[in-house]
């Protein structure tokens, strides 16, 4: 009995595992756009498949002393930039606030591992349009009112 209930929870214990771990991933990248806004600073993050899965390594570019933030490992997933299945990827954080991945400003970011599937859309994912949910955010004139 004991194996036929965890037998049916794996599943969801792997939707699980995914899911967070790209939200640890998303979240290493929204800090790494205000770690370079505040800084005035550019970093560099790569994303590199190491063994069964990936870490993500990030460093401060143009300083004379190596800053560089904790590695962050992510599960092994099938991970393809605009179609094309890659091994490494390429993150830029200008300290403007723009984003660029493999020298790109738009693309998508899909992931996926078995039956499990995420698909990320850039600059969406940091709300760089400047809209929110098709709402233009900021100062409103009066005459918009």
């Amino acid at each position: 009995m004991g194996s036929l209930v965890l037998w049916k929870l794996q599943p969801l214990i792997e939707k699980k595992r995914f899911s967070s771990s790209l939200e640890r991933f998303e979240s290493r990248l929204i800090a790494m756009r205000f770690l370079a806004v505040n800084t005035q600073s550019d970093w560099e993050g790569v994303l590199r498949r190491e063994g069964k899965g990936y870490v993500f390594a990030m460093r401060c570019l143009g300083v004379t002393k190596t800053r560089s933030m904790p590695n962050l490992a992510l599960q092994a997933v099938e991970l393809k930039w605009n179609g094309k299945i890659v091994h490494e990827l390429h993150f830029l954080f200008l300290a403007s606030g723009e984003v660029r991945v493999e020298k790109e400003m738009e693309g998508n970011l899909r992931f996926s591992k078995k039956d499990l599937k995420a698909e990320w859309d850039f600059p969406r994912l940091f709300k760089m349009d400047g809209c929110l949910d098709g709402k233009r955010v900021g100062p409103v004139h009066p005459h918009d009112l």
